[in-house]
C-alpha cells in the first residue's frame, strides 16, 4: 500500500486498532490515531480529524454531503465514506473550500 492511496483512518474500539482505507481495500495496524495521523501530516500529507476516530485524508475528498454529514472519496456517491461528526462539519467545509477545488458539495 501507498501512503498517498489512504483515504482515511479510523480507530476500531472494539478490536482496540486502526483500519486505513484505500479505495479498494482497507488494512489494520496497530497504535493510536492521534500518532499515525501525526506522522502522516509530518509527512506533508493533509489529515483532518472529522470525528473522534475517523481522520481524512482531505485532497482525496470527492463529493462532501452536507446534509447527511459524510465525505465521498471515489467516482459518484457509492463510493466509500466517512462520517463526519455533526459539530465537526462547517469546520470541515472550511476545509474542503479552501484546499479542494474538485470536490463537489451536495
Amino acid at each position: 500500500m501507498k501512503i498517498q492511496d489512504i483515504i482515511f483512518v479510523e480507530f476500531d474500539r472494539i478490536d482496540n486498532r486502526i483500519i486505513v482505507h484505500t479505495l479498494d481495500d482497507k488494512f489494520y495496524t496497530m497504535g493510536t490515531l492521534k500518532f499515525l495521523m501525526d506522522g502522516l501530516n509530518a509527512s506533508g500529507f493533509e489529515f483532518h480529524l472529522v470525528d473522534r476516530h475517523i481522520g481524512v485524508n482531505v485532497p482525496k475528498v470527492t463529493y462532501l454531503d452536507v446534509g447527511d454529514r459524510a465525505a465521498y472519496f471515489g467516482d459518484g456517491l457509492k463510493s466509500k465514506r466517512a462520517l463526519i461528526a455533526n459539530k465537526n462539519i462547517d469546520m470541515f467545509k472550511k476545509i474542503i473550500k479552501g484546499t479542494n477545488s474538485h470536490t463537489v458539495f451536495i
